[in-house]
């Protein structure tokens, strides 16, 4: 009975290995250029997670094709700018800097200064007693 269980768990173990993409390179440089860009690259489907970690579908199709692009001979940047054409700046973890996105960095930070700037520098007057009090009798004497 003892090796019927051992059998039955042994058996379980090895269906439980999650099978891994293997991808065969002409030389160790694609290899290194693959995992490294396949490591920069962000899944479209899957929020902040690269495409090597991603098990979307999307993901897998973009490995094959930088698989394809670094076998083709393309270079690191080539590869980049063939994904950000086809599929915008969100698939890549560093984006260039462009007026767009100095704007998303800037006017934040010109909103708190110009807030600071009012909440400083600009006067205030307060409502005195005296002042106070005058608007109380003004009400009693019109309601009167």
């Amino acid at each position: 009975m003892r090796l019927v269980i051992f059998l039955v768990s042994l058996f379980i173990t090895f269906t439980a290995f999650a099978e891994q993409d293997k991808y065969q390179f002409d030389d160790k440089e694609q290899a290194v250029r693959f995992s490294e860009l396949t490591k920069e690259l962000r899944c479209p489907k899957c929020q902040n997670q690269n495409i090597a970690d991603s098990d979307a579908v999307v993901a897998k199709d973009l490995r094959d094709k930088v698989l394809a692009l670094v076998k083709d001979g393309k270079s690191k940047d080539e590869v980049i700018d063939y994904m950000i054409d086809r599929y915008g700046y969100f698939v890549h973890y560093d984006p260039p800097v462009t007026p767009a996105t100095l704007v998303l960095w800037v006017l934040p930070v010109l909103i708190v200064v110009s807030w600071l700037w009012l909440y400083c520098f600009t006067p205030t007057q307060g409502i005195s007693e005296t002042n106070m009090d005058r608007a109380r009798r003004s009400i009693t004497c019109k309601i009167n």
